[in-house]
């Protein structure tokens, strides 16, 4: 698994579990989400990992980087993270 898929995982609450398949332990063999509300804000992460990714390329509010990275949210139906003063 990905290193980055794994810390947005954990951040969203989950927790991996080993398997032994002849005699030998493999780690992160399984991954829960408990509570389920979980598995919805590790997908939330997810999309807002790819929006970091476009807006990185991006250089205006109007360029190709951010409106494929609104696109992104609008189709997940992830809301904008706006900060609070």
């Amino acid at each position: 698994m990905n290193e980055r898929i794994k810390e947005l995982a954990e951040q969203a609450g989950a927790e991996f579990w080993q398997r032994l398949e002849n005699d030998i332990v493999k780690e992160n063999a399984y991954i829960t989400f408990d509570p389920p509300e979980s598995l919805q804000k590790f997908a939330e992460l997810i999309v807002r990992e790819c929006e970091k990714v476009s807006l990185k390329s991006s250089h205006r509010d109007d360029d190709m980087g951010a409106i494929i990275a609104r696109q992104i949210k609008q189709h997940f139906g992830v809301e904008s993270e706006r900060s609070v003063l």
